[in-house]
């Protein structure tokens, strides 16, 4: 009897949804817009709040700079500049020497940038692509070796030799192995 109970229980109440469902629209798109906009609304209040407690929180660390500055002693300002122009230095110097290493091998200058603060086995990795990024590049061909400076102010060890005088046997090898025009 309880089995009966239970049974009728459940399929009373799946009817009852059956009704509340019936009642109202699978798909409500005026509730559903107004939702929408209702969170829009709220997501730009709360952007808004956070940019004003972002200028605030600005404000407030550029007011207490300033009373820092009125109340430090002259030589506290000056040693303050000083330490301000030693890290600018540094940084023109480091800025320079990355130039310097990007204008001389440009492969390398990319891999200490990309590689900074990587651990050995991940810089390695980085430059592998580094390698295989410069070959495919150049199209994966080899770069040809430069060829020696010649100075052109130094004297020659070794004078080239005078050119020969050429006999008329020479001549004619040369004219043979051009072969006739005419001849078909």
């Amino acid at each position: 009897m309880s089995d009966q109970v239970v049974v009728e229980d459940v399929q009373e109440s799946l009817e009852a949804t059956e009704e509340v469902a019936e009642a109202t629209p699978a798909f409500d798109e005026t509730t559903w817009k107004k939702r929408l906009a209702g969170k829009d609304q709220a997501l730009t209040r709360a952007m808004q709040e956070r940019d004003q407690l972002r200028k605030e929180a600005d404000d407030l660390r550029r007011w207490k700079a300033d009373q820092e500055k009125v109340n430090m002693t002259e030589l506290e300002r000056e040693q303050a500049r000083a330490k301000e122009l030693e890290s600018e230095l540094a940084q023109a110097r480091r800025d320079a020497e990355r130039e310097r290493l990007a204008r001389k091998n440009p492969l390398f200058a990319e891999f200490l940038e990309e590689a900074s603060g990587l651990s050995a086995d991940e810089a390695e990795e980085v430059f592998q692509k580094v390698l295989a990024k410069a070959k495919a590049d150049a199209g994966g061909l080899e770069p040809e070796p430069e060829a020696p400076r010649v100075d052109p102010n130094r004297n020659r060890r070794n004078p080239p030799a005078a050119p020969k005088k050429r006999t008329a046997s020479d001549i004619e090898n040369a004219i043979e192995a051009l072969g006739n025009p005419w001849q078909q």
